[in-house]
């Protein structure tokens, strides 16, 4: 592709090596001034070069469902663009129907046809609190009325549609959903109503997943109501609840699950975000959580006193089981989490001790410092989630640090390398400057500016509504497949331009991913961006 300046008749060749998404060009609109960028279709969709100094990326690819319209499943040429027209920004009106702030902010508009239909397409500047503040609005589809994670649509792209069911991860997901709603209720002076409610609603669901097992310290997965538990073809158990009628909880509760209580407790009980009700239950509650996995021998037991499958952090689970080497390291860095952030919360000296001796005796430093596996072949997203929210348990307590700075920094750099930095992500950026700042001073060696910028890559380039929408990079020109990583781009490219709605996922799959029939939660950007507000990362 040759473009020509209009200004100074240069001309510059345009193709793979200078990130141009695709060569198929159909039509070509816009160019008039710098701020609109230059327009293209193609038999793959929209795409335009951004010519904004502060662009997260050259060239911007529109061509999911999300922008254009589509069927379920999209075929390849659903999206081959037919017809691009640039209309007048006064055409638009007040834009209030576009969620536009001012007409003043948006800098072009451009009409797209393809064979399933039109659609407008809007490039508006906005502020990342702005950003926010439609993110927060977002409606929160609750499972029985207080319980957070993704749920089904029963129509393609249809929120309207929404059928809340359980999830085998409640306690991760909900904790998750609970600290981002104590962040922005801090972050808002406490004058949040809106925020207040949700917390108060969240925190509900939290405290229903301990009372509703019978077992003082054991969370359940999650719940439903009914004589009978759900038809499932799942392993896990169900058990009729002994302390409420009519409810039943799913069991072989999970680390991810033990994570997300203590990231939700420990954030609640250092920012102060409860009511004094709130936090004094969520102190008893850490306190419960922490002391059974410890009166266990540092593990989880489910309710008849089986060992659960994943809640296993004692020495011989993670030092001498071979068929638990994987979890050495990462475990070690959460059973070093609920240590510091139960001892921090209720100062029983037990939970330092446990800590120290794992330290000094079975060499759970080390194993931090490797708490992130990094051999391509066994990547686990998953548990790249469980790192980053154990790291900032542990950072969030302002006791307990028995890792040693030296420690915690050489894991922070290990697993910034391998997750934080290459993913350019936004919370996990976060984490690390939070861990960086509040316990390590800002260490030159753990390069905080640059991950700040990683964030706000992040920030900016999420999406404003959160449909799991099918999209492909199958046919990226400007995204190299990795050769040691199949089905994988070597770099993520703008998180509006795939399906990455849940901190759990692959942002480096070049797909096809995403079904059009899952609706998320705002979290993944919401905690990061309210976590960086309160800890004064941004202003």
């Amino acid at each position: 592709l040759l473009l020509q300046s209009a200004t100074t008749l240069s001309v510059t060749r345009h193709d793979h090596r200078t990130l141009l998404p695709y060569i198929n060009v159909t039509t070509v609109v816009g160019g008039g001034n710098h701020s609109s960028g230059l327009w293209f279709g193609s038999a793959n969709g929209v795409f335009y070069r951004d010519f904004d100094d502060d662009a997260v990326w050259p060239w911007r690819v529109l061509t999911s469902s999300r922008y254009l319209p589509t069927t379920n499943p999209p075929p390849h040429h659903d999206v081959a663009v037919t017809a691009l027209v640039e209309v007048g920004v006064a055409a638009v009106g007040s834009g209030a129907s576009l969620k536009a702030t001012t007409t003043t902010n948006i800098s072009a508009v451009v009409l797209v046809a393809t064979a399933r239909g039109m659609a407008l397409l809007v490039k508006e500047r906005r502020t990342l609190s702005q950003k926010a503040a439609l993110l927060d609005a977002l409606p929160i589809y609750y499972y029985a009325d207080k319980l957070v994670s993704n749920q089904p649509l029963q129509k393609f792209g249809d929120v309207s549609t929404v059928v809340p069911g359980p999830s085998d991860n409640h306690g991760l997901w909900n904790g998750m959903a609970l600290s981002a709603q104590c962040l922005r209720f801090v972050n808002s002076g406490r004058r949040d109503d809106v925020a207040r409610v949700a917390l108060d609603t969240i925190f509900d669901g939290q405290m229903l997943l301990f009372s509703v097992t019978g077992v003082v310290g054991l969370p359940a997965r999650t719940v439903w109501y009914g004589s009978a538990p759900p038809p499932t073809t799942s392993s896990l158990p169900w058990y009729n609840s002994t302390t409420t009628k009519n409810l039943w909880w799913k069991g072989d509760t999970s680390s991810d699950e033990i994570v997300g209580h203590v990231f939700a407790l420990i954030t609640m009980l250092v920012t102060g975000c409860g009511t004094s009700e709130q936090t004094s239950l969520a102190k008893t509650r850490l306190n419960d959580l922490v002391g059974y996995i410890v009166s266990n021998n540092l593990r989880l037991l489910d309710a008849p006193g089986n060992e659960t499958t994943w809640g296993r952090w004692d020495p011989y689970s993670l030092n001498e089981r071979p068929d638990f080497g994987d979890n050495r390291g990462l475990n070690s860095l959460e059973i070093s989490s609920f240590l510091a952030a139960a001892y921090s919360a209720t100062a029983n000296v037990t939970y330092l001790d446990v800590l120290e001796r794992l330290v000094d005796e079975h060499g759970y430093a080390l194993n931090v410092v490797n708490a992130k596996i990094e051999e391509i072949d066994d990547v686990n997203f998953s548990d790249d989630n469980l790192l980053y929210l154990s790291y900032l348990s542990y950072c969030m307590a302002p006791r307990g640090h028995a890792l040693g700075d030296d420690v915690l920094a050489a894991s922070l750099r290990r697993s910034a390398r391998a997750v934080a930095r290459r993913e350019r992500a936004n919370l996990w950026n976060v984490v690390h400057a939070v861990c960086a700042v509040r316990v390590l001073g800002e260490r030159d060696d753990l390069h905080v500016e640059a991950a700040l910028d990683d964030m706000l890559f992040a920030q900016r380039s999420w999406p404003l509504e959160l449909v799991q929408w099918p999209y492909s990079l199958v046919q990226r020109r400007d995204l190299d497949v990795d050769p040691l990583a199949a089905g994988q781009t070597t770099r993520v490219p703008p998180y509006d331009e795939i399906t990455y709605l849940h901190l759990n996922g692959n942002p480096f799959s070049i797909g096809p991913g995403g079904n059009g029939k899952d609706v998320y939660d705002a979290t993944a950007f919401t905690l990061g961006y309210h976590l960086a507000r309160w800890a004064g990362l941004l202003k």
